[in-house]
């Protein structure tokens, strides 16, 4: 990742932040980017739609999906001490700006501890999460088997101000990929304006505003377009620069070279070695 699209990454996260305030309930999970990117922080993650991509953890408001704060997983943080699991280190950077609030953050199995949710409570913040039977903190009576219960059973175990639920159901988990800058839009439009309208439908429509605004831009900086030259036969695209030998009629305008759709300049129809 370059330092100007990290760059762009934080001033998504601070404009989030600025623009909007969660309300008492916040999630807390990562998501892979799918990218072909070669970089040391490129993840291999098997159980993801996209199996190669960059790692981010995110937050977001549980009633509006709006996400509030997160960051890309760069490799060893040098920040975190060596004591401090990872999955801590990760919840309580995500959740800093809304710690001491009374609200209530709900992770999954890769975050939950209980000396995570001790630590939270320490600065009037609850978790409520999901925690993975091999914990070392977890009593034997918890980590037992759960065949022997019957489905959709329930038992409860306390210590201090740590409540333990173990549930036998079937997982049935649902991951979803979203655009998190339109989403964010859409969630502030809706907020704002109070017109109720479908994610779907603002997500066109923002994109037909984009691309009246940049055909403008284009219009108003470009010279006119020339005539394009056509012959009856298809022939290989003798400029290659954009492409590998494709199929074409055209040529250029200036060299009279056949060129195809990849390798002509935007504003005119001359190949991009010929254009200035």
């Amino acid at each position: 990742m370059s330092r100007d699209k990290f760059i762009d990454i934080l001033r998504f996260i601070q404009n989030s932040q600025a623009c909007y305030k969660p309300d008492a309930n916040i999630t807390i999970d990562e998501q892979l980017f799918p990218t072909k990117a070669r970089c040391r922080f490129t993840q291999y993650m098997l159980n993801k739609p996209d199996k190669f991509g960059i790692k981010f953890w995110l937050a977001s408001d549980v009633r509006s999906k709006y996400l509030v704060n997160g960051f890309p997983y760069l490799g060893k943080d040098e920040t975190r001490g060596s004591n401090i699991p990872l999955g801590e280190f990760v919840v309580t950077k995500l959740a800093e700006p809304y710690l001491g609030c009374g609200r209530n953050i709900t992770l999954d199995n890769s975050f939950t501890s209980i000396s995570l949710a001790k630590k939270l409570l320490a600065k009037k913040t609850t978790l409520v999460g999901t925690i993975r039977a091999n914990r070392k903190e977890l009593p034997k009576i918890a980590k037992a088997k759960k065949d022997k219960m019957t489905q959709f059973s329930t038992k409860l175990y306390r210590s201090e101000n740590c409540t333990l639920t173990i549930y036998k159901s079937k997982p049935n988990t649902k991951v979803l990929l979203l655009n998190l800058a339109a989403i964010n839009a859409w969630i502030l439009y809706k907020e704002t304006t109070q017109v109720n309208i479908s994610r779907k439908d603002f997500i066109f429509q923002l994109a037909e505003e984009l691309r009246s605004k940049y055909r403008e831009e284009v219009e108003n900086t470009s010279i006119p377009m020339t005539e394009i030259h056509a012959t009856d036969t298809r022939k290989n695209c003798q400029v290659q620069q954009s492409c590998k030998r494709n199929r074409c009629k055209n040529h250029c305008a200036k060299c009279n070279r056949n060129v195809c759709g990849k390798c002509v300049s935007k504003t005119e129809f001359i190949c991009k070695k010929c254009f200035p």
